[in-house]
């Protein structure tokens, strides 16, 4: 029987997850149905995938007959997900959901808790950059104990004029609403960060000791663009508790504006060695890891590089990933606990730097909910 995907959502987004569906469809048969509301973007996705059978209401598209493997890929605005998660789930199907998951932390409970009573699993997209040729090799480095005991990881990102709603995607408005969106480059991109840094150390918990943000000035020519105060630049100074008690701590910054210069940076420092990898370059046809050890009291830094491609493109993991652990095979998908818990990090940015107190999530708080 064929794997049967449903997408709510038919914008930009969703025809990215159509278009994985239709590249893991060589391998094996899909059915594709996609809900929207607005008929003119259900038409451009019928248009763009006409084997993808398409429907106006998307609670009657949720009322067809489920299969025990059924998903559901939320792909529609954030403040939307918990709405459509809940629905999908109810119906007995599983859900794979766009990051952010959702706005607020309770919501995302919420959505945990639904996926529980429903034995169904939630998952969330926001392991796009886990599996990179670089990103592997790095975790191989971290995992093999080259490193020796491993005390501080840098994790920046600043992109100089790169602000989703703006700079990026400037068609889609509800970037600019914060009651839509959530947040600025934080609940934009940092699903992403805290997906790779957790799947990377597995920390137990993570302490949010102080959080800074800010919106840099520039100008566009998008009419109310200057009353939007969305941050869009932000940084945090992390502690990570390992699953071995031992603790590290983690620099943590990400900028969609800034007026300093744009960097990226990946490293994880060890008594025995480092290691810094390229893990954002998705353009570059070659990616590099290098490591640094000490030699007879001299550093030495070995950098060896790999082609940046592969079975998967970075669209196409968060289905694949989804389906592998649908299929009880291994898999770096971020479900449940896991997925909330990243969820939970990066709302407590947001809740350290507007109180200026510290904050802890931990993962064993969050998977003994309702338990």
């Amino acid at each position: 029987m064929s794997q049967r995907i449903y997408i709510v959502g038919a914008g930009h987004i969703a025809r990215r997850h159509a278009q994985a569906v239709t590249k893991l469809s060589v391998a094996e048969d899909f059915e594709l149905v996609v809900g929207a509301r607005r008929p003119e973007a259900l038409a451009e996705f019928a248009r763009l995938f006409p084997r993808a059978e398409t429907c106006a209401d998307i609670p009657a598209m949720l009322s067809a007959p489920v299969r025990d493997d059924d998903i559901v890929i939320v792909a529609t605005p954030p403040a939307t997900h918990p709405r459509f998660a809940h629905l999908a789930l109810r119906s007995g199907r599983h859900v794979l959901c766009e990051k952010p998951l959702a706005l607020g932390a309770a919501e995302a409970r919420e959505m945990l808790r639904a996926a529980r009573e429903c034995r169904r699993l939630l998952g969330c997209c926001s392991t796009r950059f886990i599996g990179s040729p670089a990103g592997l090799e790095a975790k191989r480095v971290v995992d093999s104990g080259l490193l020796g005991q491993l005390y501080h990881a840098t994790f920046v990102n600043r992109r100089q004029r790169n602000r989703a709603g703006f700079d990026d995607d400037p068609g889609l408005s509800w970037f600019r609403d914060p009651l839509e969106s959530g947040g600025g480059v934080v609940m934009d991109m940092a699903p992403y960060d805290f997906t790779t840094l957790n799947d990377l150390f597995a920390p137990v918990e993570v302490r949010v000791l102080s959080a800074w943000m800010s919106n840099p000035i520039a100008w566009s020519d998008i009419p109310g663009a200057a009353d939007c105060d969305l941050e869009q630049h932000a940084g945090a100074s992390l502690e990570y508790v390992l699953a071995n008690g031992a603790t590290m701590a983690v620099t943590y910054e990400r900028a969609g504006c800034t007026h300093g210069p744009p960097r990226v940076i990946a490293e994880v420092e060890g008594s025995a060695g480092a290691v810094a990898w390229d893990w954002f370059d998705l353009d570059a046809r070659e990616v590099s890891v290098t490591l640094s050890r000490d030699r007879g009291g001299r550093p030495e830094a070995t950098r060896t590089t790999y082609r940046n491609d592969g079975p998967l493109s970075y669209d196409d993991r968060p289905l694949a990933y989804f389906l592998d652990r649908i299929r009880g095979r291994e898999s770096p998908a971020a479900i449940d606990e896991r997925a909330v818990f990243n969820f939970l990090c990066v709302r407590a940015l947001y809740d350290c730097a507007r109180t200026g107190r510290p904050l802890s999530v931990t993962i064993e708080e969050v998977a003994g909910e309702d338990h």
